[in-house]
């Protein structure tokens, strides 16, 4: 069970570096416009332990899903998974991106360009259903940029 939300996981960050790839290579365009179609094969959910998730044991559930993970996790040259918490009612994801030019894509941006796979992901909605939150919190190192993005069910209704 451990290593399904691993290779859920390790999925969905490589789709977050494809989408962050593409708002970097068009930061001039309007990012909606810079979405490519991603097709993905979502692992049937939810398993036992996620059927366990609610907003009392997230911090154990975040504890339990690490550890087989070994951060930093690299995704690509740019972008490497660092941490996962649990902050209150969400699931935080966070990441430090390196050689990118961010400075033109805010945290509206990133959310309109993620929320789409996040909202229908079967994985993901799995968790939204149960009241959690899931957020991605970007840092740009050689800026110290800060790239938060929440999104909760009632973004993806």
């Amino acid at each position: 069970m451990k290593r399904q939300f691993i290779s859920w996981g390790l999925l969905l960050i490589s789709l977050l570096f494809l989408i962050l790839s593409i708002v970097i290579k068009n930061s001039s365009c309007n990012c909606t416009n810079c979405n490519q179609e991603v097709n993905l094969a979502v692992s049937e959910v939810p398993s036992t332990v996620w059927e366990q998730v609610n907003l009392d044991n997230l911090e154990s559930y975040v504890k339990l899903a690490k550890v087989d993970m070994e951060f930093p996790i690299k995704v690509d040259e740019h972008l490497q998974f660092v941490d996962m918490t649990a902050e209150g009612k969400a699931i935080r994801r966070h990441f430090i991106i390196t050689g990118a030019d961010m400075s033109q894509v805010t945290n509206t941006d990133m959310k309109n360009v993620i929320m789409p796979d996040i909202c229908s992901d079967a994985d993901t909605a799995y968790f939204l259903e149960q009241g959690v939150i899931l957020e991605y919190f970007y840092v740009v190192k050689e800026t110290s940029q800060e790239i938060l993005v929440s999104i909760s069910k009632e973004d993806c209704i």
